[in-house]
């Protein structure tokens, strides 16, 4: 009945190995938000350095932060500037005294973050969906992946009906658990130019249809049309108009 599993849980720990490592009682809540906050503020910090994961490790008086980056050198900073800022903003978030450290990621077109990341930021700038995906499929196949499989969904290409577009090369078999298959899934927005919309339609005649503020101050004039014309008239009313003239 379409029962679905994540690729990379079910490989734990066969594998694949968990992205937090400790144990804990009562205070396991605690550290799972902490774990939680830990990441979304190396990704909020680190985003253009392109990382990969974010592994935490705690001891008795310590939590070790590895973050896998593609770009090592913009995650450290000059002099280990930003290093240091992200370790100070770290602390705020956890209980104890938090040490980073930075893992290079040696080959950024074989890891399904990065890729689905690169794709995401291409259809941010408009590049066109067909030649992002298939692009990044020849990449990682150039690059010695057995297999790789890229799905992209929504509105593409500006088309008013979403639909769904994937390119598929090699082998991926899921059900194979000593296969090391590697999965994300990543959304991104694409801006609506409300203002050159609204232009658009108040030439083509249909105001109102990106109104803000007051109805009064923001109504276009009506339509004038020539005496005569028939437009604006419904059948049902040309009926009524023949009807009383036969009479």
């Amino acid at each position: 009945m379409g029962q679905k599993t994540h690729p990379v849980g079910f490989r734990i720990p066969y594998v694949r190995t968990w992205n937090s490592r400790w144990y804990a009682d009562k205070q396991y809540g605690q550290w799972m938000h902490e774990d939680l906050r830990v990441r979304r503020r190396c990704f909020d910090k680190m985003g253009q350095a392109g990382i990969s994961s974010v592994q935490i490790e705690r001891t008795a008086n310590k939590v070790k932060v590895y973050i896998y980056t593609a770009r090592p050198g913009i995650a450290i900073g000059r002099k280990g500037e930003n290093i240091e800022e992200l370790k100070r903003e770290l602390t705020k978030v956890t209980s104890l005294d938090v040490v980073p450290y930075i893992q290079e990621v040696r080959k950024a077109e074989l890891d399904a973050q990065l890729v689905s990341e690169s794709i995401a930021q291409q259809l941010e700038r408009r590049v066109s969906f067909r030649r992002a995906t298939k692009r990044a499929v020849q990449q990682a196949m150039k690059l010695g992946a057995k297999g790789i499989r890229v799905r992209c969904s929504g509105r593409l290409g500006g088309a008013e009906m979403s639909r769904v577009l994937g390119y598929r090369e090699g082998r991926v078999p899921l059900h194979t658990l000593r296969a090391g298959a590697d999965h994300l899934r990543r959304d991104r927005r694409q801006g609506v130019d409300l203002q050159g919309r609204h232009s658009e339609e108040v030439a083509s005649g249909r105001s109102g249809a990106a109104r803000t503020g007051s109805r009064a101050a923001d109504a276009s004039p009506p339509l004038t049309l020539p005496e005569g014309s028939g437009y604006g008239r419904t059948r049902c009313f040309r009926r009524r108009e023949r009807s009383s003239a036969s009479r």
